[in-house]
């Protein structure tokens, strides 16, 4: 019977927290921007929460912790195979950003706060965010970017994992079927990244190779925690490697 890692549903929940807290935020600084990513990642993080819960009830599969090494070793390795996809094909773009990933304009708060605003839980937690930005010695938007990052990697490793599956499930359970699957989950992935980042193909293109290369690392290592993670990291670090060339 097959598992499925409990800790990618409990990170998944926690980065559904972290999204709505920047939606608040965005709310209290009057940001369309920052309002458009978290309303996203909200809805994108929930309906993979929902849909994994749906993926084990339909397949029968069981909620399994996949410990510390799986984790670890997972993680890495969807790391290393998507930095390697995504060196070679920036070579050929000749671009260094191939994959879309959301970071927020710099902001402040206003001087003047009414009444009303400044009892508001995006406001308090806005300047928490900024606080703990002054700690961390990076500016807030970095900040708020970054936490984006963990509904961002978690929500979007559901075209990765159950939607080839569910996918594979019409064609048959050949190798055919199978590279057919991830190849129209991964185009729905890299299509919407093409729509979400003002229909760039680069961006477009990249994101489905990414796609393709998480869904390697997957098959390999059959650990949604690891992939989830991967991805997160991997959006961490390509956001701090980029964040002095867009100013941030």
């Amino acid at each position: 019977m097959e598992k499925v890692d409990v800790e990618f549903i409990i990170l998944s929940m926690l980065s559904l927290i972290l999204a709505i807290t920047t939606l608040l935020v965005s709310g209290a600084i009057e940001s369309p921007y920052l309002y458009d990513y978290s309303i996203l990642y909200v809805i994108l993080t929930l309906t993979t929460i929902i849909g994994m819960f749906f993926y084990v009830s339909i397949y029968g599969y069981t909620w399994s912790f996949a410990g510390i090494i799986k984790t670890l070793t997972s993680t890495a390795i969807t790391l290393v195979v998507l930095f390697g996809a995504m060196t070679v094909f920036s070579g050929f773009a000749k671009t260094p950003n191939v994959i879309g990933i959301p970071y927020i304009p710099e902001f402040t708060l206003p001087e003047v706060i009414p009444v009303e605003l400044e009892l508001a839980p995006g406001m308090s937690i806005a300047k928490g965010y900024i606080n703990l930005a002054s700690i961390f010695g990076i500016p807030a938007n970095v900040l708020i970017s970054a936490i984006l990052m963990f509904p961002s990697g978690f929500s979007e490793s559901i075209f990765q994992t159950a939607l080839p599956r569910l996918f594979k499930s019409g064609f048959g359970e050949t190798r055919g079927a199978e590279i057919t699957a991830v190849a129209i989950a991964n185009g729905i992935f890299g299509g919407l990244h093409y729509i979400t980042y003002g229909f760039n193909p680069i961006i477009g293109i990249g994101t489905f190779i990414g796609g393709i290369a998480m869904s390697i690392a997957y098959r390999y290592h059959e650990s949604e925690i690891g992939l989830g993670l991967g991805h997160t990291g991997y959006n961490l670090i390509l956001l701090f490697l980029t964040a002095p060339i867009r100013g941030m």
